[in-house]
């Protein structure tokens, strides 16, 4: 280990790299740099001849800006004693400038996989996402010069009290000073709340083409983002802090819009145990939570667990009332009008579809046109919301519909047909689709019901209502 003439070693004690840094305001001192990479730079006394580490005396100082860096013909960016007046500019300055860095996120060839926790996250446009906002996101980069980096990253953190720690645009890290202490050092970078409580913690392995996230404990009302045994937790929770629900996620994420979708409009219902409703293509829906995993997305969990306050546990599970009794995995119908709602994210658009004013999380199929307005949908037995208790309900078996008397229009038939070659044969159509086709037969003999268009697995709405 160097010593110094006076025996005294490169080692700083971290009590005193601690009061350094807050006096540097964690960042380089030089104005308009405030880089987070940094060393700690003796001033005056310089290393040489000092008998101890002052944290007076020594400040923040980036690699490009330490006075031992000198050019071509000897000369230094700014000398000791610019730096001091630096130093004691910023340790005397309530306000200062935000520090910046522009270094850990760069450097990645092709989209870098990010870990957090035990969950991988791979080409996913917003990695976590809250009301439309990125909490983490990395993008292509649109900037064609090649010397600009290929990847970008976009990321916005607060601590418990909703104050910003620090957040992160197109790869610059602009972060103030309301955290206690932050640390950037060989490719990792530390963030402790006022609590002293370590908040955040990233690992950058340029090896792996990786960033690992291995230490999350962050605030965005009403939701909570932690790792905890490595395990990464989504949380939501009531204002008083006393009723919440967790969702502890181990799995991947790939090539699709959204990992972890957060959405505070929709209702915490606090009142039955949370369940998780997956959905091909959608991803999973943990119901009463308002968080979704894996939206437009391929998603591998190997392991979901639902955590839930004690408040959840001592209340009796909400059933609503059902027009009729549910079989498992039946299917349904309705009546109504479909009104699609484009919704605009920052960096994708959605389309959301409402059948009579109920959301859905698909658009249904239509069985054909009622009237100038209405369809009949199919609606498939995973779907999030109860549309019994919609009112263009009709019932879970599609013999229910034999008896509306629209039945006529929603039904196919079979038609005699002429092909392109003006070969005839018969097909099936739907009944607003006949024209001036003639109809061959309107029933399926082998069942002794209209042709319906769809074939049915497992409970199927084609069974007679005797055997419910």
């Amino acid at each position: 280990m160097n010593k110094n003439k006076y025996g005294l070693t490169r080692y700083i004690n971290p009590v005193i790299e601690l009061k350094i840094r807050q006096n540097s305001k964690f960042g380089c001192v030089v104005p308009n740099c405030r880089n987070s990479f940094y060393t700690y730079e003796h001033l005056i006394p310089e290393f040489k001849d000092a008998k101890v580490h002052d944290p007076d005396k020594i400040c923040l100082a980036c690699p490009n800006h330490n006075p031992q860096r000198t050019g071509k013909y000897g000369q230094e960016n700014y000398s000791k004693k610019q730096l001091i007046e630096f130093y004691e500019n910023i340790k005397s300055n309530t306000i200062v400038p935000e520090i910046k860095n522009k270094d850990f996120f760069n450097g990645f060839k092709e989209e870098p996989i990010i870990k957090i926790g035990n969950s991988t996250f791979l080409n996913i446009k917003s990695i976590i996402n809250i009301d439309g906002e990125n909490v983490f996101s990395f993008q292509k980069n649109i900037d064609n010069n090649p010397f600009a980096p290929n990847i970008t990253f976009t990321g916005k953190f607060n601590d418990s009290e909703g104050n910003l720690l620090f957040q992160i645009t197109n790869n610059e890290w602009d972060s103030p000073t309301y955290h206690w202490d932050v640390q950037n050092r060989n490719g990792k970078i530390s963030i402790w709340d006022k609590s002293k409580k370590l908040v955040f913690r990233a690992i950058k392995i340029p090896d792996k083409n990786t960033i690992e996230i291995t230490h999350l404990d962050l605030w965005f009302n009403p939701f909570h983002l932690k790792i905890e045994d490595n395990d990464f937790y989504v949380g939501r929770y009531t204002n008083n802090l006393t009723t919440w629900s967790y969702i502890a996620i181990k799995g991947y994420f790939k090539h699709g819009n959204c990992g972890v979708f957060m959405d505070s409009k929709i209702p915490f219902v606090t009142k039955y145990l949370p369940t998780m409703l997956a959905i091909g293509g959608k991803g999973a829906t943990i119901k009463g939570t308002g968080i979704l995993l894996g939206k437009g997305s391929i998603m591998g969990l190997e392991n979901v667990n639902i955590l839930f306050s004690e408040d959840f546990m001592q209340k009796p599970l909400l059933v609503y009332p059902k027009k009729v009794a549910t079989p498992k995995n039946s299917h349904y119908f309705v009546r109504g009008i479909l009104k699609t709602k484009r919704i605009d994210f920052k960096l994708w658009q959605e389309d959301e579809f409402y059948l009579n004013g109920q959301k859905l999380d698909s658009r249904p199929n239509s069985w054909g046109k009622i009237n100038s307005l209405e369809h009949l949908y199919y609606i498939a037995s995973n779907e999030t919301e109860d549309l019994t208790l919609n009112s263009g309900f009709i019932g879970f078996y599609a013999d229910d519909i034999l008896k509306q008397p629209f039945a006529n229009k929603v039904f196919e038939v079979e038609v005699k047909d002429i092909d392109l070659e003006g070969n005839a044969l018969i097909s099936r159509v739907k009944r607003n689709k006949i024209g001036k086709r003639k109809i061959v037969s309107e029933i399926n003999f082998e069942t002794g019901k209209y042709f319906h268009p769809h074939q049915f697995f497992g409970s199927s709405p084609w069974k007679k209502q005797s055997e419910t």
